[in-house]
């Protein structure tokens, strides 16, 4: 897409993002509610803005659009995991299939090669810690969606964004213990946090 473009995706699709919660609202963090236009507008201002902040980030680059696709539908996500604790198959499928599409469009094979590997390795690492650990099947294949886009750089993008989803969710659970929000033992959305990890590796890059 030409520049500026994304930002007014963005806007658009704010109202529609926010519509998708909750359904199974998680009352203790975030109570079931309907949202309000201020809510849907700022929602709207830090989603163009996020997708602003990335196409200077990759301005002139190929891509651009990829980057901005995970943070399109990467809000999308999180928001949905944060309100539901559910983060839709079809929606992580997308995430990786089509951002793989906008990211082979710069014509390095080696590094789209790397990125599917990335994403399979991570996949079946995910996989194994979730049978010890409180991981879900949606974050699983959340993670493993987001480390194409990070392994398309190479492996240390790929550690920095798996760290940063672990200090954010760890903080996430902080904040909201301290609040009162959840007791010990109850299970957070750590979509939010997979998508925050990736994008906590831009700067890096």
């Amino acid at each position: 897409m030409s520049g500026g473009i994304w930002p007014l995706v963005g806007a658009v699709a704010a109202p529609l993002i926010a519509s998708s919660g909750p359904r199974q609202a998680i009352v203790a963090v975030f109570p079931p509610r309907g949202r309000s236009v201020w809510e849907i507008a700022a929602i709207g201002l830090s989603l163009a803005g996020a997708l602003m902040a990335v196409e200077n980030r990759f301005a002139g680059s190929p891509l651009a659009d990829a980057w901005c696709w995970l943070v399109l539908v990467g809000a999308w996500l999180a928001w949905s995991d944060w309100v539901r604790q559910r983060i839709p198959t079809f929606g992580t499928v997308a995430l990786a299939v089509v951002g793989l599409a906008l990211l082979a469009r710069s014509g390095d094979d080696q590094a789209l090669i790397r990125a599917v590997v990335a994403a399979t390795v991570v996949l079946i690492a995910a996989i194994a810690v979730a049978t010890v650990a409180s991981l879900g099947g949606g974050d699983v294949k959340l993670l493993a969606a987001v480390s194409a886009y990070t392994g398309w750089w190479g492996w240390s993008h790929v550690l920095t964004a798996v760290i940063g989803a672990l200090v954010l969710a760890a903080v996430t659970g902080v904040v909201l213990l301290i609040l009162g929000r959840i007791t010990p033992g109850t299970h957070i959305a750590v979509g939010p946090a997979i998508i925050g990890g990736a994008l906590s590796s831009v700067p890096a890059l």
